[in-house]
C-alpha cells in the first residue's frame, strides 16, 4: 500500500484525538516532562514528523534539552505517526541511531 495513501487520513484522526485531549485536559504538560527527563540517562532519540501538532515538537525539543546527549530528529512531510507515514525513512534513522549505541 503507498503510505502516501493513508497518511492524510492517519493525520486527521490523529489531530482529533488530540484536540479532544485537550478538551478533557490531557495535555503534555511541559514542566512535568521536564522533570521526569532529567534523570534518563540511557541514549535517547526523539522522532517527530514535521507536520505534527505543535506540543509533539516542544516535547521533543525539552527531551534534547534536559536528557544529556538526547538527538531529535524531524521527518519532513509527516505527521503525528512517522513510522506509518514514512516507514523507510523512520527505519533508517532508528537503524543509525541504535548502530551507533549498540
Amino acid at each position: 500500500m503507498d503510505t502516501g495513501t493513508i497518511a492524510s487520513p492517519l493525520r486527521t484522526l490523529s489531530r482529533r484525538y488530540h484536540l479532544s485531549s485537550r478538551r478533557e485536559g490531557n495535555h503534555v504538560d511541559q514542566q512535568q516532562l521536564r522533570n521526569r527527563t532529567a534523570a534518563l540517562t540511557a541514549p535517547t532519540l526523539a522522532i517527530t514528523g514535521e507536520l505534527n501538532l505543535p506540543d509533539f515538537h516542544g516535547a521533543g525539543d525539552a527531551m534534547v534539552e534536559h536528557i544529556t546527549g538526547a538527538k531529535q530528529v524531524v521527518i519532513p512531510g509527516v505527521g503525528h505517526m512517522p513510522n506509518m507515514e514514512d516507514p523507510t525513512t523512520f527505519n533508517k534513522i532508528l537503524l543509525e541511531f541504535l548502530s551507533g549505541v549498540a
